[in-house]
């Protein structure tokens, strides 16, 4: 069965914006995320082949919750299930409220194994 419903162009402009916003944070985040680690940020961590940096994710603004995120990848990426790993967080940031009821936070670490 067919669903001949139109939808109101109020609607489809929201839909339009809401799809517009997330591409762009997405973008924004990869940009943010992406870019070289410097030594201040560092803070005694080096970079090397056993070293990297990542980012927790958490949509219910819980801070704790995407540390250990971004810190189960880092164990990931070291590939040995008994591995001491060292961790700097980097930054933190985060969305809240809007129409969307916004909580998100994300928190990128510098680690090495």
């Amino acid at each position: 069965m067919t669903d001949h419903r139109q939808v109101h162009p109020r609607r489809a402009a929201i839909s339009g914006a809401f799809a517009l916003a997330a591409t762009l944070a997405i973008v924004l985040l990869v940009g943010t995320f992406g870019a070289q680690v410097t030594a201040e940020e560092r803070g005694g961590l080096t970079t090397s082949a056993n070293s990297g940096v990542f980012v927790g994710t958490n949509d219910q603004g819980q801070f704790q919750l995407a540390l250990e995120d971004a810190v189960q990848q880092a164990a990931a990426a070291a590939g040995c299930c008994d591995i001491r790993i060292s961790y700097k967080v980097l930054d933190t940031t985060g969305q809240y409220g809007g129409f969307l009821f916004l909580d998100d936070i994300n928190v990128r670490i510098l680690a090495e194994w």
